[in-house]
Protein backbone atom coordinates (compact mmCIF):
# COMPACT_ATOMS: atom_id res chain seq x y z
CA UNK A 1 0.00 0.00 0.00
CA UNK A 2 3.07 2.36 0.43
CA UNK A 3 3.91 2.19 -3.11
CA UNK A 4 0.63 2.27 -4.93
CA UNK A 5 -0.37 5.40 -6.82
CA UNK A 6 -3.10 7.08 -5.07
CA UNK A 7 -6.35 6.36 -7.63
CA UNK A 8 -5.23 3.02 -8.53
CA UNK A 9 -5.38 1.33 -5.41
CA UNK A 10 -7.73 -1.90 -7.67
CA UNK A 11 -5.46 -2.18 -10.42
CA UNK A 12 -2.75 -2.68 -8.12
CA UNK A 13 -4.44 -4.99 -5.96
CA UNK A 14 -5.90 -7.17 -8.90
CA UNK A 15 -1.85 -7.11 -10.48
CA UNK A 16 -0.37 -8.28 -7.05
CA UNK A 17 -3.82 -10.90 -6.68
CA UNK A 18 -2.82 -12.63 -10.52
CA UNK A 19 0.68 -12.27 -9.76
CA UNK A 20 0.81 -13.90 -6.27
CA UNK A 21 -1.39 -17.09 -7.61
CA UNK A 22 1.17 -17.27 -10.65
CA UNK A 23 3.91 -16.83 -8.26
CA UNK A 24 2.35 -19.39 -5.66
CA UNK A 25 2.59 -22.59 -8.57
CA UNK A 26 5.56 -21.54 -11.01
CA UNK A 27 8.44 -23.30 -9.09
CA UNK A 28 6.68 -26.20 -9.09
CA UNK A 29 5.88 -26.52 -12.34
CA UNK A 30 9.93 -25.30 -13.46
CA UNK A 31 10.76 -27.85 -10.68
CA UNK A 32 8.52 -30.56 -12.41
CA UNK A 33 8.90 -29.41 -15.94
CA UNK A 34 13.17 -30.04 -15.63
CA UNK A 35 12.39 -33.43 -13.94
CA UNK A 36 10.06 -34.73 -15.87
CA UNK A 37 11.14 -33.27 -19.41
CA UNK A 38 15.40 -33.82 -18.91
CA UNK A 39 14.77 -36.46 -16.49
CA UNK A 40 17.22 -34.61 -14.01
CA UNK A 41 16.33 -33.18 -10.73
CA UNK A 42 19.46 -31.43 -9.96
CA UNK A 43 18.29 -29.10 -13.30
CA UNK A 44 15.20 -28.94 -11.38
CA UNK A 45 16.99 -27.46 -8.41
CA UNK A 46 19.70 -25.54 -10.29
CA UNK A 47 16.43 -23.39 -12.06
CA UNK A 48 14.81 -23.39 -8.89
CA UNK A 49 17.91 -21.45 -7.29
CA UNK A 50 17.77 -19.14 -10.66
CA UNK A 51 14.03 -18.26 -9.73
CA UNK A 52 14.96 -17.15 -6.29
CA UNK A 53 18.16 -15.34 -7.32
CA UNK A 54 16.17 -13.12 -9.52
CA UNK A 55 13.56 -12.79 -7.26
CA UNK A 56 16.09 -11.36 -4.74
CA UNK A 57 17.61 -9.55 -6.92
CA UNK A 58 14.70 -7.31 -7.86
CA UNK A 59 13.63 -6.99 -4.09
CA UNK A 60 17.14 -5.51 -3.70
CA UNK A 61 16.75 -2.64 -6.51
CA UNK A 62 13.39 -1.49 -5.26
CA UNK A 63 14.09 2.06 -3.54
CA UNK A 64 11.65 2.50 -1.07
CA UNK A 65 12.32 5.70 -0.24
CA UNK A 66 11.88 6.96 -3.61
CA UNK A 67 8.57 4.96 -4.03
CA UNK A 68 7.42 6.46 -1.12
CA UNK A 69 7.88 10.35 -1.69
CA UNK A 70 6.60 9.96 -5.31
CA UNK A 71 3.65 8.63 -3.99
CA UNK A 72 3.45 11.27 -1.20
CA UNK A 73 2.37 13.85 -3.13
CA UNK A 74 -0.84 12.59 -4.28
CA UNK A 75 -1.87 11.33 -0.93
CA UNK A 76 -5.03 13.42 -1.38
CA UNK A 77 -6.57 11.80 -3.92
CA UNK A 78 -7.34 8.81 -1.49
CA UNK A 79 -10.76 9.12 0.05
CA UNK A 80 -12.70 6.51 2.05
CA UNK A 81 -16.70 6.49 2.03
CA UNK A 82 -18.68 4.35 4.21
CA UNK A 83 -15.89 2.56 6.30
CA UNK A 84 -16.92 1.01 9.30
CA UNK A 85 -20.21 2.91 9.00
CA UNK A 86 -18.98 6.25 7.85
CA UNK A 87 -21.39 8.24 5.86
CA UNK A 88 -19.15 11.65 4.64
CA UNK A 89 -15.96 11.62 2.48
CA UNK A 90 -12.79 11.67 4.62
CA UNK A 91 -9.16 11.92 3.43
CA UNK A 92 -7.45 8.59 4.37
CA UNK A 93 -3.43 9.36 4.58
Amino acid sequence: MQLTPAGQEVEYAAFWGVASRFLDWAPSVIFLFCYEVLGSMVIGLQSLVIFFVCAAAIYWTVDMEKGMADVSGKLELRRVTEVAGLKEDKIVE
